[in-house]
């Protein structure tokens, strides 16, 4: 693979993609992950996560790509250490914006030395729940295993015969081991 030289006038750049533009704003950016320079064992990342729901699809997880959640999409937590989680996830039918659910959510997940994570505790605030007549739509905290490494998402449920919901959420994961 041919080695490439990169100029900072402009923008900083990785590959052929600008991440910090002159102004010192961030471009192209899924993911932020921050470690703490005092713990070594401490660290912080920022995921925009999306899915869509549907009647045949109508219980799913948020992921990075939007697509199955995998080990390589879902965010990682650490074996035997505690994630401090907050979210704001946002759902809405895709043909009507009148239909839509808010809410933040703020979780903690311990993760055993084994990396069995469990959901210690969930606080969940609704800005608005306003699903179509007879639908019910909902966001729950789901901390799960793939092999022996822990992962966490939220679950996103549309309870319908009829909507399709994009959902969207933000999430703050801070691991501390």
């Amino acid at each position: 693979m041919p080695i490439k030289n990169f100029s900072s006038i402009g923008g900083f750049a990785v590959g052929s993609t600008e991440v910090v533009n002159t102004d010192f704003a961030l471009k192209n950016i899924s993911q932020i992950h921050m470690i703490s320079d005092h713990f070594t064992d401490a660290n912080r990342d920022v995921y925009i996560m999306k899915r869509q729901t549907d009647a045949a699809n109508n219980t799913l997880q948020l992921s990075l790509d939007g697509g199955t959640p995998l080990a390589t999409n879902t965010p990682p937590l650490a074996n035997d250490s505690v994630a401090f989680i907050s979210a704001r996830v946002f759902g809405q039918e895709t043909t009507n914006n009148d239909y839509v659910y808010a809410a933040v959510m703020e979780v903690l997940v311990a993760t055993d030395s084994s990396g069995v994570p469990s959901v210690v505790s969930t606080f969940e605030e609704t800005i608005r729940n306003n699903p179509p007549a007879q639908e019910e739509w909902s966001v729950t905290a789901d901390a799960f295993q793939i092999g022996a490494a822990p992962f966490f998402s939220f679950e996103v449920e549309t309870v319908t015969t009829s909507s399709t919901v994009t959902w969207i959420g933000i999430v703050d994961i801070t691991v501390v081991s």
